[in-house]
């Protein structure tokens, strides 16, 4: 079947405010509408439950249809997510046990929020490093899914991508999903460690003049691979920052003293 195509018919009585009673007395038949229930997709319809007269509530699941196509899904953290607010580009998918890494052109990435998932969840990681994101031990299953973390922060979304069709895959395998988040060269660059937020905005301490305290300025940020994040203007190259915002845990060298920061050149 295709993509609107009703499956049945659902009857609802109409709410009547004031009924208007007839003039032997008798109350006034009811009046019924009638709503058709589509397909929400093109595919294989797997299964049906529901029968004639019987009595269906908004949200209930009645029926699934197959697509008769797979998708790799994996869970990813607000972090990850924050990496990904522009459109997620290309991804290479790596199934566990199968062919060769192979390219995968339209990744979604939606909120748990406003999406339950799907079907065919596992658990899974998120890593980072490099110009993109790893999204390992996703599972393949038909119409896609998401999971739970193995351990660190809690899913926030779903990062998802269609198997292309000449490729052959199955229901719950193992998969790595690699997201380009994007790819900056000839930029400014400072750890993540020195910067106060890691995404848009954030500010960085800079050397104070003459040897004074140390100034604190607002920068604009760009890409970040989970360790250093790109100046995209606010700060030029070589100028000293703190190497740990303030207040920020580090470690301190007995030479400097507990009360003294340690300054790197932007670059």
């Amino acid at each position: 079947m295709s993509k609107g195509d009703p499956l049945f018919q659902v009857k609802a009585e109409r709410a009547v405010t004031n009924p208007q009673v007839s003039k032997d007395g008798t109350p006034p038949k009811p009046v019924y509408d009638y709503f058709n229930v589509v397909a929400p997709g093109t595919g294989t319809l797997q299964s049906l439950s529901t029968l004639i007269d019987q009595q269906v509530s908004v949200g209930e699941t009645v029926g699934k249809i197959d697509p008769g196509t797979y998708t790799v899904a994996g869970s990813v953290t607000a972090a990850q997510q924050y990496r990904l607010l522009g459109k997620p580009g290309p991804a290479e998918i790596e199934l566990v046990g199968g062919p060769a890494p192979f390219q995968c052109g339209e990744v979604t990435l939606k909120n748990n929020a406003s999406d339950d998932g799907g079907s065919g969840s596992v658990g899974m990681s998120g890593s980072g490093g490099g110009p993109g994101m790893g999204v390992g031990f996703a599972m393949a299953g038909p119409g896609g899914g998401g999971g739970q973390q193995d351990g660190g922060s809690t899913p926030t979304g779903t990062l998802s991508c269609a198997v292309p069709s000449d490729q052959q895959v199955f229901a719950g395998l193992g998969a790595t999903l690699t997201v380009s988040a994007g790819v900056a060269t000839d930029v400014v660059t400072v750890p993540l460690t020195s910067v106060k937020g890691s995404v848009k905005d954030g500010v960085v301490w800079i050397a104070g003049s003459s040897g004074g305290a140390p100034e604190q300025r607002q920068v604009q940020l760009g890409l970040n691979d989970g360790s250093a994040v790109e100046v995209v203007s606010g700060l030029s190259e070589g100028e000293q920052v703190l190497e740990f915002v303030p207040g920020a845990p580090a470690a301190q060298d007995p030479m400097m003293g507990p009360a003294q920061g340690t300054y790197i050149p932007a670059g």
